[in-house]
């Protein structure tokens, strides 16, 4: 009985699992950066918390407490940051060592809302959130979370801007099923880590050939041009010489 072939799934489609599980560790990467960020600010030595649940009609009746709750809604690429070209990596020397695939950014939109207490409570609340928020352009390094840290560069954040006319808002609310209340649009841009990166070879920097005589063991190392035209004789039919020729290539890195 012939046994089974393993299945293996295409390039492409390993790929693309590859690119899925690095944005959901990105989001949960951002989503731990931004409450570290509003439970330093906004939060600071309050118990409010905040929670990143979809805010139903169900989830408000059984909402313990005030709470912050952003709710990510809508993920985008950010096309406008697209790069496409892949990243050299160099070592201390300048020289490269490895490849970087390209950069892809994501814009992650939230929905801040307050919940808890009175509408005055969370007026106050809410108001705070703004506060923290108004004037910070990306999420301070210190509240950076998980593999963001290691790729290095700035997450984006903006805050209650202008709707934007070429695109209308979506009726969130009504997909909610709840009435609409005061609330706040977060975006934050945030870069797809990428993996390690692959590595490449040292450059070809030297070619040496020996010519060796058989006859008394006697070697020369000559330079490329010559070498060459060694080689062919080496390797033409036998003209009765007793020499033999090795031909061999340095990387120095």
């Amino acid at each position: 009985m012939q046994s089974a072939s393993p299945f293996r799934l295409p390039a492409s489609a390993l790929r693309a699992l590859s690119i899925r599980a690095s944005l959901v560790a990105m989001i949960a990467d951002v989503d731990a950066s931004l409450r570290s960020l509003l439970r330093a600010t906004a939060l600071h030595g309050s118990t409010v918390d905040v929670v990143f649940d979809s805010p139903t009609k169900q989830w408000s009746e059984h909402v313990a407490g005030s709470v912050v709750d952003a709710y990510l809604w809508e993920v985008r690429e950010d096309v406008t940051r697209r790069q496409n070209d892949w990243e050299d990596v160099r070592n201390d020397e300048g020289r490269i060592v490895g490849r970087r695939p390209p950069l892809h950014r994501y814009r992650l939109r939230y929905l801040l809302t307050a919940w808890g207490g009175t509408p005055s409570d969370e007026h106050r609340l809410l108001s705070s959130v703004l506060a923290s928020l108004a004037d910070q352009q990306a999420i301070p390094a210190d509240h950076i979370s998980g593999d963001l840290v290691d790729e290095g560069l700035p997450v984006f954040l903006t805050v209650a801007l202008p709707a934007d006319r070429d695109n209308p808002p979506t009726d969130l609310w009504g997909a909610l099923g709840i009435a609409p209340r005061p609330a706040l649009d977060l975006v934050v841009t945030a870069p797809l880590p990428r993996p390690v990166p692959a590595t490449v070879a040292v450059p070809v920097r030297e070619r040496v050939i020996t010519i060796a005589d058989r006859t008394n063991g006697a070697s020369e190392v000559v330079p490329t041009k010559v070498a060459d035209e060694r080689r062919r004789e080496a390797l033409a039919p036998s003209t009765g010489t007793a020499s033999a020729a090795t031909h061999s290539v340095r990387r120095r890195g």
